[in-house]
């Protein structure tokens, strides 16, 4: 469907990943950015395409920060 984002945190032990889908049609969001930017705060590294993106880091107590900064992102570009 239009209008959908989702974002993903996968925790498996030590280690966590994340995947963040956009619909196609929200044209001003780009998941590659936004993954790359969010994991940051988990020393995370990944990638992919504007529409998929996904990735791994620590799960150091900063898997919420991830999630919740990715939010305010999304928030503001969708204004």
């Amino acid at each position: 469907g239009d209008n959908v984002v989702s974002l993903n945190a996968i925790k498996d032990g030590e280690k966590v990943n994340f995947i963040f889908v956009a619909s196609k049609n929200l044209k001003n969001l780009n998941m590659n950015d936004l993954l790359k930017d969010s994991i940051k705060l988990v020393d995370g590294r990944g990638g992919g395409s504007p529409i998929l993106a996904q990735g791994g880091g620590k799960d150091n107590g900063n898997v919420e920060s991830v999630i919740d900064y990715a939010l305010i992102k999304i928030k503001n570009i969708l204004k």
